[in-house]
């Protein structure tokens, strides 16, 4: 997952990641064990995130976005 790689290059916890951000951690959580899609989130958990890890909200969503058509995809193929 994207969030993953982006915790362990900036060698941040998710734990300082929620603070930093100014999230629940619970939220956090969710989103990293897969309980809760990121593009599933509202735009401003979202660009928190980002804006935290110096990346584009793009950049997050981009890997969930791309699962998502592919679930479609296949469900109508």
């Amino acid at each position: 997952m994207i969030l993953d790689t982006l915790l362990k290059k900036q060698n941040m916890t998710k734990y300082r990641l929620a603070v930093e951000a100014g999230i629940p951690h619970a939220t956090l959580s969710d989103i990293c064990s897969g309980k809760t899609r990121l593009e599933k989130c509202s735009a401003e958990t979202i660009c928190k995130i980002a804006r935290t890890l110096g990346v584009s909200m793009e950049i997050l969503t981009e890997d969930g976005i791309r699962a998502t058509e592919r679930e479609h995809i296949y469900e109508q193929g």
